[in-house]
């Protein structure tokens, strides 16, 4: 893993763009966009929508972005903090193998 990634879904309920809505809620959303992003950038979209301005549909792919935004945050520190601790625990294991070499 070189970089976290996050996605999510964004709709347009009732007039409001709404991230991740309800199966129901996207039913009658008039935009149905899935969006995935590093904290760079966005990397994937995909989806329909009716009829619908320029203006909607960039006000959706930034806010589809600032979301996912904090998942990849967390998701890193997630990865690097596990990555860090099972380095910790192999760099024991090894430690104490040699040990046990050098004094048989």
């Amino acid at each position: 893993m070189t970089k976290p990634v996050a996605g999510v879904e964004v709709g347009l309920v009732d007039g409001v763009l709404t991230v991740n809505p309800s199966k129901q809620e996207m039913a009658r959303s008039p935009l149905q966009l899935t969006l995935a992003g590093t904290k760079e950038g966005i990397l994937m979209i995909e989806g329909a929508s009716d009829f619908l301005s320029e203006e909607i549909m960039v006000d959706a792919l930034r806010l589809g972005h600032k979301v996912t935004k904090p998942f990849v945050f967390f998701s890193s520190i997630l990865f690097y903090g596990i990555k860090s601790i099972i380095v910790h625990m192999f760099g024991r294991m090894m430690s104490r193998l040699s040990a046990r070499s050098v004094m048989a």
